[in-house]
């Protein structure tokens, strides 16, 4: 994910390249839909996979990190979201005026769009809003017109930063780190209303301990037991991470002296975070129940599916044959 955010990034800075060029002439304002995030992208309905992914992208977390970690600085105003993008300092404009948003016919546009000169002067104009649901909501309307600027600039473009790094430059490093403090583990799916208050917060794997995404994807008992089938059934050395950028880069490493592709070198760690995400999600929400067998079968199975994307140099092979030497099928 860290990694596709990276090409959000390149789309809001890289302007002068000829890959641009092509996005913008088939996808139109790819500024507005690399920096806005969830939601408003479903009107590029494309058959193209790597544009899709990155449209969707951050729909299924709680917040949109991307976003919330972009600071804007606001110069004309033609590459900067009104709604979604945070160009002022008290947030985004859609999460403080939740109700006008949905009320406004006018969710996709810059903020250019949203006024216009007259008379040597900038006016902000009615936001989308029509006339019956802008007098509903006029104590919103008012507090919005004392947060917004009196006027954009003419002369200089859209600026962005990146929040969580001192230059204010993208590294998937910082944005790995701003990703890892948003998964919704039972204390945050509590505090945003999503479980009750009164949920037990330990980890569903164990009960021992309180919830934690390393915790239970990683160090949690029996976790680790599934980690440990998983590393022989590959032939590979085990090895205990406390942290994920520690145990990815263990995993790949490990895959890689097996004469594993760089491709695919970290797919099996992939699958495994993912089975153990899925079954936990399966006991919180569905009721079912910690299933060791279920949870490895389904580990190898992704990697399985997984082994044989965009292959066509070579036949595929059956989860039977997979499952009997799977490195063979990695290389």
């Amino acid at each position: 994910m860290a990694l596709l955010y990276k090409w959000r990034w390149r789309i809001l800075q890289d302007s002068n390249y000829l890959w641009y060029s092509i996005l913008k002439a088939r996808y139109r304002d790819v500024n507005l839909c690399a920096a806005n995030g969830r939601g408003n992208l479903k009107f590029l309905k494309t058959k193209l996979i790597w544009w899709s992914d990155l449209s969707s992208l951050g729909s299924k977390l709680p917040e949109e990190v991307f976003a919330w970690n972009c600071k804007f600085r606001v110069g004309d105003g033609y590459s900067t979201s009104f709604w979604h993008s945070r160009w002022l300092e008290e947030g985004i404009l859609m999460e403080i005026f939740p109700n006008l948003f949905h009320s406004s016919f006018l969710q996709d546009v810059s903020i250019a769009s949203m006024g216009g000169w007259r008379n040597s002067q900038w006016l902000w104009l009615d936001f989308g809003i029509q006339l019956a649901a802008a007098l509903a909501a006029a104590n919103d309307i008012q507090r919005l017109g004392v947060l917004l600027p009196g006027t954009v600039s003419t002369a200089d473009t859209d600026q962005v930063k990146w929040r969580p790094t001192e230059d204010g430059l993208f590294s998937v490093l910082s944005d790995y780190t701003a990703l890892s403090k948003r998964i919704p583990t039972k204390d945050l799916l509590a505090t945003r209303g999503i479980l009750p208050l009164s949920t037990n917060l330990f980890c569903v794997f164990c009960n021992e301990i309180a919830e934690s995404s390393s915790h239970s994807l990683l160090s949690c008992r029996n976790a680790v037991v599934v980690w440990k089938q998983m590393s022989e059934w590959l032939g590979l050395d085990f090895s205990m991470a406390v942290d994920f950028k520690g145990s990815f880069s263990s995993w790949r490493s490990l895959c890689l002296r097996k004469k594993s592709k760089k491709g695919k070198a970290g797919c099996a760690w992939l699958a495994i975070v993912w089975s153990l995400w899925l079954c936990r999600n399966g006991i919180i929400f569905n009721n079912t129940e910690w299933n060791e067998t279920d949870v490895i079968g389904g580990c190898k199975a992704l990697l399985w599916r997984w082994s044989f994307i965009g292959k066509i140099t070579q036949f595929n092979c059956n989860f039977y044959e997979f499952s009997k030497n799977p490195l063979l099928y990695l290389n």
